[in-house]
């Protein structure tokens, strides 16, 4: 099998440790080439070994979110997966289109799921469109917001509305 190359971005020490013994457990189609401290040590080495994929976390100390390493890195041949404590930045994440977004502490289904996804994109889906469509569903959930409102994609990203706005709805194809 085909091992997967994976840089770990992340300020925390113990973080990077402890994600690097859950990958090595159960994800062992994943090899971490290398692991990054902050936006420069990360660019650094994901320049120099050309992982194809990042495990990145959002804010660190320094005042550095892992987008804005995303912005630096000069080629796009990479997925991401967020690994955060922060859940307000799940929409944006889903925005440069992450591959997943798992909160600390990580629960080992999400991230085999993560890793799942990674192999096969397609995993329990039958188009993009439809992979969108549940993980707006699932951010709705994570992230709190009331029934009463509705996350609907479109083709510039994602419109939040209130379900008593609604007086039809239609589609032509997705």
């Amino acid at each position: 099998m085909k091992k997967i190359s994976a840089v770990i971005v992340d300020d925390e020490l113990l973080a990077r440790e402890n994600l690097k013994l859950l990958l090595t457990e159960y994800c062992p189609e994943i090899q971490i080439i290398g692991e990054g401290e902050g936006v420069q040590d990360a660019l650094n080495i994901i320049c120099l070994k050309k992982p194809e994929v990042l495990f990145l976390d959002i804010r660190m100390p320094s005042g550095a979110e892992g987008f804005e390493l995303l912005d630096l890195i000069p080629y796009n041949n990479y997925k991401v997966i967020f690994i955060t404590a922060f859940k307000d930045y799940a929409i944006k994440a889903f925005k440069t289109n992450a591959i997943d977004y798992i909160l600390k502490p990580i629960d080992i289904d999400n991230l085999k799921t993560a890793v799942k996804k990674l192999i096969d994109p397609a995993i329990n889906h039958e188009s993009e469109m439809e992979n969108y469509f549940f993980r707006i569903q699932a951010l709705t959930k994570e992230l709190g917001i009331k029934k009463e409102k509705i996350a609907i994609p479109h083709l510039k990203g994602i419109k939040i509305i209130n379900q008593n706005d609604i007086i039809r709805l239609q589609a032509d194809g997705n």
